[in-house]
Protein backbone atom coordinates (compact mmCIF):
# COMPACT_ATOMS: atom_id res chain seq x y z
CA UNK A 1 0.00 0.00 0.00
CA UNK A 2 2.92 2.24 0.35
CA UNK A 3 3.23 3.82 -3.02
CA UNK A 4 -0.69 4.72 -2.65
CA UNK A 5 -0.66 5.93 0.51
CA UNK A 6 2.25 8.16 -1.06
CA UNK A 7 0.20 9.12 -4.15
CA UNK A 8 -3.20 10.15 -1.79
CA UNK A 9 -1.03 12.06 1.00
CA UNK A 10 0.62 14.27 -1.80
CA UNK A 11 -2.68 14.82 -2.91
CA UNK A 12 -4.08 16.04 -0.27
CA UNK A 13 -1.03 17.29 2.00
CA UNK A 14 1.59 18.26 -0.97
CA UNK A 15 -0.56 18.99 -4.26
CA UNK A 16 2.08 21.41 -5.46
CA UNK A 17 4.65 18.23 -5.83
CA UNK A 18 2.57 17.56 -8.51
CA UNK A 19 4.27 20.05 -10.46
CA UNK A 20 7.39 18.23 -12.28
CA UNK A 21 9.04 21.30 -10.85
CA UNK A 22 8.43 20.57 -7.23
CA UNK A 23 8.43 16.68 -6.95
CA UNK A 24 11.66 16.63 -4.97
CA UNK A 25 10.40 19.11 -2.30
CA UNK A 26 10.38 17.80 1.68
CA UNK A 27 6.94 16.14 2.65
CA UNK A 28 5.35 16.81 5.87
CA UNK A 29 4.97 13.40 6.26
CA UNK A 30 7.22 10.43 6.43
CA UNK A 31 7.04 6.47 5.96
CA UNK A 32 9.27 5.16 8.88
CA UNK A 33 9.15 2.05 5.70
CA UNK A 34 11.91 2.02 3.41
CA UNK A 35 11.91 0.41 0.12
CA UNK A 36 14.29 -1.42 -1.67
CA UNK A 37 17.04 0.29 -2.77
CA UNK A 38 16.68 -0.90 -6.86
CA UNK A 39 13.29 0.96 -6.39
CA UNK A 40 14.90 4.20 -6.83
CA UNK A 41 14.93 5.94 -9.97
CA UNK A 42 18.51 6.49 -10.11
CA UNK A 43 19.32 3.31 -9.26
CA UNK A 44 17.75 1.74 -11.52
CA UNK A 45 18.79 3.29 -13.77
CA UNK A 46 22.55 2.21 -13.27
CA UNK A 47 21.29 -1.21 -13.32
CA UNK A 48 19.56 -1.13 -16.25
CA UNK A 49 22.65 0.21 -17.92
CA UNK A 50 25.12 -2.43 -16.72
CA UNK A 51 22.49 -5.04 -17.57
CA UNK A 52 22.40 -3.64 -21.40
CA UNK A 53 25.85 -3.63 -21.54
CA UNK A 54 26.45 -7.33 -20.00
CA UNK A 55 24.45 -8.60 -23.10
CA UNK A 56 25.44 -7.04 -26.37
CA UNK A 57 24.01 -9.67 -28.32
CA UNK A 58 20.30 -9.38 -26.77
CA UNK A 59 18.94 -5.15 -27.24
CA UNK A 60 15.57 -4.38 -27.66
CA UNK A 61 14.30 -1.56 -28.87
CA UNK A 62 12.15 -1.11 -26.08
CA UNK A 63 14.75 -1.33 -23.52
CA UNK A 64 16.92 1.29 -25.32
CA UNK A 65 14.23 3.31 -25.89
CA UNK A 66 13.29 3.22 -22.53
CA UNK A 67 17.02 4.27 -21.38
CA UNK A 68 17.04 7.22 -24.52
CA UNK A 69 13.73 8.62 -22.32
CA UNK A 70 15.68 8.33 -18.91
CA UNK A 71 17.22 11.44 -17.13
CA UNK A 72 20.17 9.99 -15.16
CA UNK A 73 22.61 9.81 -17.70
CA UNK A 74 24.41 11.47 -19.99
CA UNK A 75 23.14 14.94 -21.16
CA UNK A 76 19.18 14.16 -20.96
CA UNK A 77 18.40 17.88 -20.40
CA UNK A 78 20.20 18.90 -23.38
CA UNK A 79 19.67 16.69 -25.47
CA UNK A 80 15.70 15.14 -24.71
CA UNK A 81 13.97 16.11 -27.64
CA UNK A 82 16.59 14.87 -30.05
CA UNK A 83 16.82 11.77 -28.10
CA UNK A 84 12.94 11.56 -28.89
CA UNK A 85 13.57 12.53 -32.35
CA UNK A 86 16.66 9.51 -32.43
CA UNK A 87 14.43 7.16 -30.84
CA UNK A 88 11.60 7.71 -33.50
CA UNK A 89 14.46 6.72 -36.37
CA UNK A 90 15.59 4.06 -34.60
CA UNK A 91 12.29 2.74 -34.83
CA UNK A 92 11.80 3.08 -38.24
CA UNK A 93 14.80 1.60 -39.41
CA UNK A 94 16.16 -0.91 -37.04
CA UNK A 95 14.89 -4.19 -35.98
CA UNK A 96 13.39 -5.08 -32.70
CA UNK A 97 16.18 -6.49 -31.64
CA UNK A 98 19.99 -5.76 -32.36
CA UNK A 99 23.53 -5.73 -30.92
CA UNK A 100 25.11 -3.43 -28.69
CA UNK A 101 27.43 -2.87 -32.02
CA UNK A 102 24.24 -2.31 -34.37
CA UNK A 103 23.67 0.58 -32.01
CA UNK A 104 26.73 2.27 -31.65
CA UNK A 105 26.92 1.97 -35.35
CA UNK A 106 23.98 4.11 -35.59
CA UNK A 107 24.54 6.60 -33.02
CA UNK A 108 28.20 7.20 -34.87
CA UNK A 109 25.74 7.64 -38.30
CA UNK A 110 23.64 9.92 -36.01
CA UNK A 111 26.19 11.66 -34.30
CA UNK A 112 25.55 14.88 -35.34
CA UNK A 113 21.96 15.21 -33.91
CA UNK A 114 23.17 13.61 -29.74
CA UNK A 115 26.82 14.66 -30.07
CA UNK A 116 27.16 14.26 -25.88
CA UNK A 117 25.05 11.10 -26.06
CA UNK A 118 27.05 9.32 -29.14
CA UNK A 119 30.44 11.00 -26.91
CA UNK A 120 29.27 9.15 -23.47
CA UNK A 121 28.32 5.76 -25.64
CA UNK A 122 31.52 5.53 -27.44
CA UNK A 123 33.46 6.30 -24.24
CA UNK A 124 31.45 3.03 -22.63
CA UNK A 125 31.94 1.04 -25.87
CA UNK A 126 35.99 1.77 -26.01
CA UNK A 127 36.02 1.01 -22.70
CA UNK A 128 34.43 -2.39 -22.71
CA UNK A 129 36.76 -3.56 -26.02
CA UNK A 130 39.30 -2.27 -23.31
CA UNK A 131 38.61 -4.26 -20.48
CA UNK A 132 37.37 -7.55 -22.59
CA UNK A 133 34.16 -7.70 -20.62
CA UNK A 134 33.68 -11.45 -22.13
CA UNK A 135 36.09 -12.84 -19.82
CA UNK A 136 35.20 -14.17 -16.06
CA UNK A 137 37.35 -12.27 -13.60
CA UNK A 138 37.57 -11.62 -9.75
CA UNK A 139 34.01 -9.79 -8.36
CA UNK A 140 36.04 -7.15 -7.42
CA UNK A 141 37.56 -6.38 -10.79
CA UNK A 142 33.92 -5.90 -11.70
CA UNK A 143 33.25 -3.64 -9.07
CA UNK A 144 35.80 -1.21 -10.11
CA UNK A 145 35.07 -1.42 -13.67
CA UNK A 146 31.07 -1.08 -13.23
CA UNK A 147 31.99 2.45 -11.61
CA UNK A 148 34.28 3.50 -14.36
CA UNK A 149 31.91 2.19 -16.94
CA UNK A 150 28.61 4.36 -15.56
CA UNK A 151 31.01 7.73 -14.81
CA UNK A 152 31.92 6.94 -18.84
CA UNK A 153 28.30 7.18 -19.32
CA UNK A 154 27.65 10.16 -17.49
CA UNK A 155 25.41 8.62 -14.61
CA UNK A 156 23.70 9.82 -12.69
CA UNK A 157 23.30 12.85 -15.49
CA UNK A 158 24.01 16.08 -15.44
CA UNK A 159 21.61 17.88 -13.36
CA UNK A 160 22.24 18.38 -9.16
CA UNK A 161 21.02 15.92 -7.24
CA UNK A 162 17.99 16.29 -4.51
CA UNK A 163 18.85 14.76 -1.58
CA UNK A 164 17.17 11.67 -1.77
CA UNK A 165 18.64 11.25 -4.83
CA UNK A 166 22.02 11.94 -3.54
CA UNK A 167 21.44 9.45 -0.98
CA UNK A 168 20.62 7.14 -2.95
CA UNK A 169 23.66 7.24 -5.04
CA UNK A 170 25.97 6.74 -2.21
CA UNK A 171 23.89 3.70 -0.64
CA UNK A 172 24.73 2.39 -4.40
CA UNK A 173 28.54 3.19 -3.87
CA UNK A 174 28.06 1.24 -0.84
CA UNK A 175 25.99 -1.72 -2.94
CA UNK A 176 29.47 -1.74 -5.39
CA UNK A 177 31.76 -2.00 -2.31
CA UNK A 178 29.33 -4.82 -0.85
CA UNK A 179 29.79 -6.71 -3.89
CA UNK A 180 33.52 -6.35 -3.90
CA UNK A 181 33.18 -8.26 -0.54
CA UNK A 182 32.07 -11.52 -2.42
CA UNK A 183 36.04 -11.34 -3.92
CA UNK A 184 36.03 -13.81 -0.81
CA UNK A 185 34.48 -16.52 -2.11
CA UNK A 186 37.45 -16.85 -4.69
CA UNK A 187 34.85 -18.09 -7.54
CA UNK A 188 35.07 -15.30 -10.81
CA UNK A 189 32.12 -13.83 -12.43
CA UNK A 190 31.21 -12.75 -15.92
CA UNK A 191 29.89 -9.46 -16.53
CA UNK A 192 26.60 -10.75 -16.72
CA UNK A 193 26.51 -12.78 -13.32
CA UNK A 194 28.06 -9.69 -12.03
CA UNK A 195 25.34 -7.76 -12.83
CA UNK A 196 23.03 -10.03 -10.79
CA UNK A 197 24.79 -10.26 -8.06
CA UNK A 198 24.78 -6.53 -8.02
CA UNK A 199 21.06 -6.27 -8.73
CA UNK A 200 20.33 -8.91 -6.01
CA UNK A 201 22.18 -6.81 -3.54
CA UNK A 202 20.10 -3.56 -4.59
CA UNK A 203 16.96 -5.67 -4.12
CA UNK A 204 17.83 -7.01 -0.58
CA UNK A 205 19.00 -3.38 0.70
CA UNK A 206 16.50 -1.82 2.07
CA UNK A 207 17.02 2.41 1.51
CA UNK A 208 15.22 5.11 3.99
CA UNK A 209 16.31 8.28 3.22
CA UNK A 210 17.41 10.43 6.00
CA UNK A 211 13.98 13.02 6.68
CA UNK A 212 14.17 16.28 6.66
CA UNK A 213 12.65 18.44 9.22
CA UNK A 214 10.05 16.88 11.59
CA UNK A 215 6.86 15.91 9.21
CA UNK A 216 3.81 16.48 11.64
CA UNK A 217 2.46 12.80 10.03
CA UNK A 218 4.37 9.45 10.59
CA UNK A 219 3.32 6.21 8.91
CA UNK A 220 4.37 3.59 10.90
CA UNK A 221 3.97 -0.21 11.57
CA UNK A 222 2.26 -1.44 14.25
CA UNK A 223 5.02 -2.41 16.55
CA UNK A 224 7.05 1.06 15.31
CA UNK A 225 3.88 3.12 17.36
CA UNK A 226 4.67 1.52 21.21
CA UNK A 227 6.21 3.71 23.00
CA UNK A 228 5.95 6.78 20.84
CA UNK A 229 4.40 9.97 21.80
CA UNK A 230 1.68 10.96 19.15
CA UNK A 231 -1.06 13.31 19.74
CA UNK A 232 -3.37 11.49 17.40
CA UNK A 233 -3.43 8.13 15.79
CA UNK A 234 -5.14 6.41 12.85
CA UNK A 235 -5.14 2.63 12.79
CA UNK A 236 -5.97 1.68 8.96
CA UNK A 237 -7.11 -1.94 8.16
CA UNK A 238 -9.27 -2.54 11.05
CA UNK A 239 -12.95 -3.62 10.88
CA UNK A 240 -15.20 -5.76 12.85
CA UNK A 241 -13.52 -8.68 10.80
CA UNK A 242 -9.96 -7.92 11.23
CA UNK A 243 -7.41 -6.81 14.22
CA UNK A 244 -4.25 -5.78 12.65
Amino acid sequence: LRARLADLLDDVLAPQTLHPAQAGQPRNYNFTLGTPLARQPLVATALRLLALWARPQQVSQEEWGGLLRDPYWSAWLEEADARGLLEARMRRSLPASLTLARLHSFLQYQHSAVPRLHRDFAAAWRLRQALDMNTRRPVADWSAAFATLLSALNWPGERSLSSEEYQARLAFDEALVQLAELDMLKVPFDMAAAVQHLTRICRERIFQPQTEGSPAVQIMGLLETCGTPLDGLWVMGMNDHLWP
